[in-house]
């Protein structure tokens, strides 16, 4: 657990999403919740040590920021999309019974447990001041289309998602690459001290040039082959990049070899369509919402 100004505290040791605490003089704030059942519940003990909780807002519907949300208190916040995508099914988390059975089957399994989904939306920006913190959330897509920042202006602080990760590339299978790299270079301008990112360590916004070149990274590599003339499949199954998101966190079990395969050449794929997409050779209607 590392803490921040003395009112921010941020777990990086979970498989999933990190989760943060930020306490006012009126209640806490936290930053999405964790994905594996028997975190959660750990989780929620910590959470309540520090007095009630006033919301909990998730940056995305990916289940490794939203599972937890029925394990924990407050009024949950996010994008509209992210509402919609939940309630569609569209977070539900296939892989949980392999990364956590104990957890799953005592807290999930036959007890019609159900993650909660946003009941405050907004679009583009939303000001929330709870006690004398000031928050400001951002809608920040490209990992996702409904991806927000959290921003506290006073501390300069910025949880950002997945819209930037200290730990190296999340999934593109939800993303729109040219919108993320233009959300990159929005949160870039933002004055900050310190950056939650999605999955990583704490750390500054050095981290986030250093995010921006492993995403180019792939763009090159997909647009070089594409040149070439190599097919779809091929290049989904040739083009790779490291994935330290899904694989093993601190002693926890990664996802299976097959499944992070899947994964990334799924995430090859929507690169490969957002360029084809850009040059006019896709129509823009195929794109994935």
């Amino acid at each position: 657990m590392i803490t921040i100004d003395g009112n921010i505290l941020v777990e990086t040791a979970y498989q999933g999403s990190n989760n943060s605490i930020i306490r006012t003089a009126e209640g806490s704030v936290l930053i999405d919740s964790p994905f594996r059942p028997s975190d959660a519940v750990a989780w929620n003990l910590i959470v309540e040590s520090y007095g009630p909780v006033r919301y909990l807002i998730n940056t995305d519907h990916h289940p490794d920021h939203t599972f937890g949300n029925g394990f924990l208190k407050g009024e949950v916040i996010g994008h509209h999309g992210t509402r919609e995508l939940m309630e569609a099914g569209a977070s539900e988390a296939v892989a949980l019974p392999l990364l956590d059975p104990q957890g799953y089957a005592t807290h999930v399994e036959g007890k019609n447990y159900k993650s909660r989904s946003p009941s405050i939306t907004f679009s583009e920006t939303m000001r929330l001041r709870v006690g004398a913190v000031d928050f400001e959330l951002l809608h920040a897509p490209g990992h996702t289309a409904n991806t927000i920042a959290v921003y506290l202006p006073r501390q300069e602080v910025v949880f950002c998602g997945d819209a930037i990760c200290e730990a190296g590339i999340p999934s593109f299978v939800d993303a729109n690459i040219y919108d993320w790299l233009d959300t990159i270079s929005k949160i870039e301008k933002l004055k900050i001290r310190y950056l939650i990112t999605g999955h990583g360590e704490v750390c500054g916004p050095e981290v986030i040039d250093r995010f921006r070149r492993q995403i180019n990274q792939v763009i090159g590599e997909v647009e070089l082959r594409i040149d070439l003339g190599q097919s779809r499949e091929k290049i989904s199954r040739e083009v790779t990049y490291e994935d330290r998101i899904h694989t093993c966190v601190n002693g926890w079990t990664g996802f299976p070899d097959w499944l992070v395969k899947v994964i990334i050449e799924r995430s090859v794929e929507r690169v490969y369509d957002d360029i084809q997409r850009k040059r006019g050779v896709l129509p823009e209607s195929s794109a994935a919402r």
